[in-house]
């Protein structure tokens, strides 16, 4: 067989195996929705590996039933505190008085309806006040409320099906270690069987440190942010909503905290819309704006350097640029999978491609952790 064929044969093989992965896209979410699991519940596994009554131990279909139990009922319990939240806040602001909040609104309002009149001409004369009662009617209305929980409602049985295959692959992953692994491994030529293991490994050591950091990190954000604005006088509820969701938006890189921010900063206007602005509604924007600055620059300094460099031992520029492109190429979604992914890259290139220079260059840090 010739270079040349062996090439478009190659070439052919990649773009059939992609039309067939994207044709099955929905199992190969699954799949690698329990892959992400099973690294996550990979040291809840390990303690329970320790238990042992005399001779007695578990087996391994019971740790992993009991590992994706405790992994599913600490998500329960989360969801279970924060959804009640969340629909009464829902409720509180449907029941939001427009013309009181824009009353309240007033003085800055009028500020920026005389600074328009300076670029308008009075025929098309716009008013500010007028708008935003207009557009915030509309979003408060109990109905708009109703339509999302309606939609939420319909996605249902697709969160089921999706609930229920990704729980069954997790537990067999679990149960039966290596299974993902050994199963690709087979199709790898013999010659590179060695380095596909030693892949395999080196990649589950650095995802296990980096989606755990990540829980760590929400965990964490939601939790300083809810006692920060607690502090500052929002209701416990409150807070515990805007924590809570500025936790999750945090997962997308630089522009997740920004997102979380200006829903916090809503949040706390709209239910507390009754307060002057001058000496309730400005200082309580004020001190929410500061509880977020603080908590982002405690994130920057702690814990981002932990989970995006030491943990896939990257360097912070490095992690910014793989960021913005994948970012540029995939949206928020791209952002948020750029990392592993350039992670798994890494150690590819490394074991397979380790002859080339911008290779050795890529991958020093990998080298240098392992020794």
């Amino acid at each position: 067989m010739t270079k040349n064929l062996r090439t478009i044969l190659l070439i052919v093989g990649v773009i059939l195996l992609g039309a067939a992965l994207w044709y099955l896209k929905s199992i190969v979410f699954y799949l690698i929705t329990a892959a992400i699991i099973t690294i996550i519940g990979q040291p809840i596994l390990s303690l329970l590996s320790k238990i042992r009554v005399k001779d007695y131990r578990l087996s391994n279909g019971i740790k992993a039933l009991l590992t994706l139990t405790l992994l599913y009922a600490l998500v329960f319990s989360l969801f279970r505190v924060f959804v009640p939240m969340l629909v009464s806040q829902a409720q509180a602001l449907s029941e939001t008085d427009v013309n009181q909040l824009t009353e309240n609104l007033g003085p800055p309002i009028d500020w920026v309806n005389r600074q328009l009149a300076l670029f308008q001409h009075e025929e098309t004369e716009f008013d500010l006040e007028t708008f935003l009662t207009s557009k915030l009617t509309g979003f408060f209305d109990l109905s708009t409320v109703s339509n999302i929980l309606n939609y939420l409602t319909s996605l249902v049985g697709d969160v089921f099906i999706a609930l229920f295959s990704i729980t069954f692959i997790s537990f067999f992953l679990l149960r039966e270690k290596g299974l993902l692994k050994n199963a690709i491994v087979m199709a790898v030529p013999t010659r590179f069987k060695e380095q596909s293991n030693d892949f395999f490994g080196e990649v589950r050591a650095l995802l296990v440190r980096y989606f755990i950091g990540i829980a760590l990190e929400v965990l964490l954000v939601a939790l300083f942010l809810s006692i920060g604005l607690r502090i500052i006088g929002l209701e416990l509820e409150t807070s515990f909503v805007i924590g809570f969701a500025a936790g999750l938006f945090n997962v997308i890189p630089y522009i997740g905290p920004l997102i979380g921010a200006a829903l916090g900063l809503f949040l706390a206007v709209a239910s507390n819309f009754q307060l002057d602005f001058y000496t309730g509604l400005l200082p309580l924007l004020g001190y929410t704006a500061l509880v977020f600055a603080i908590v982002q620059l405690i994130d920057n300094i702690f814990f981002q350097p932990l989970i995006y460099s030491s943990s896939v031992h990257a360097h912070p520029l490095e992690i910014f640029l793989v960021i913005s492109i994948a970012g540029s190429i995939g949206g928020v979604l791209g952002m948020v999978a750029a990392v592993p992914l350039y992670t798994v890259l890494r150690v590819f290139a490394k074991e397979f491609f380790n002859n080339f220079e911008i290779v050795k260059a890529l991958t020093h840090n990998l080298e240098q952790a392992n020794d």
